[in-house]
């Protein structure tokens, strides 16, 4: 009824808001981009979160990054950057404390994989089964519910998948 209802205004809306967002890179050309280079981009970008703030927080929280040997991937780099630097985002709010986030690449072929692994607080079966739906949050009133649907649209136009695990 009135759930199904909202879930679907809310669907909706996201959709819109993609279509808003992505209509000045929909025809942008997909470009030969050296992923390692993006993640290098994403940890520096995301320092003052996960360094300064944590710090100022009493949380220590440090980033390895375990580069593969990967070819270049065909995509839009400012979409790449955004779904990665959502991904240390979440991967922060997981830390309670100190923690380690390592964000390793590879090859399996023929696919170019980037993982984010954290030693965070993880999510219950409940979340993990929600997590990619629009406006889904665990995070209260600071997070939009945005961040995983996001990425799971970026990662989708790059013809990519997504597996999420957690413990």
């Amino acid at each position: 009824g009135f759930i199904n209802t909202e879930a679907q205004d809310a669907a909706k809306v996201v959709n819109r808001l993609s279509e808003f967002y992505s209509e000045g890179e929909r025809d942008a050309a997909f470009e030969p981009i050296d992923f390692n280079r993006v993640i290098e981009q994403v940890i520096a970008l995301t320092q003052p979160l996960w360094r300064d703030q944590a710090l100022a927080a009493g949380n220590t929280i440090s980033v390895s990054f375990e580069q593969g040997v990967v070819p270049p991937v065909s995509g839009l780099e400012s979409e790449l950057r955004e779904a990665l630097t959502n991904l240390m985002l979440n991967a922060v709010d997981a830390i309670q404390k100190r923690g380690t986030i390592i964000l390793r690449t590879g090859l399996r072929d023929p696919m170019v994989y980037v993982e984010v692994v954290d030693d965070g607080i993880g999510m219950t079966e409940d979340v993990l089964s929600q997590c990619l739906a629009p406006f889904f949050t665990s995070n209260g009133a600071k997070g939009s519910g945005l961040g995983l649907s996001m990425v799971n649209g970026i990662v989708q136009r790059h013809k990519g998948q997504m597996e999420i695990e957690s413990e």
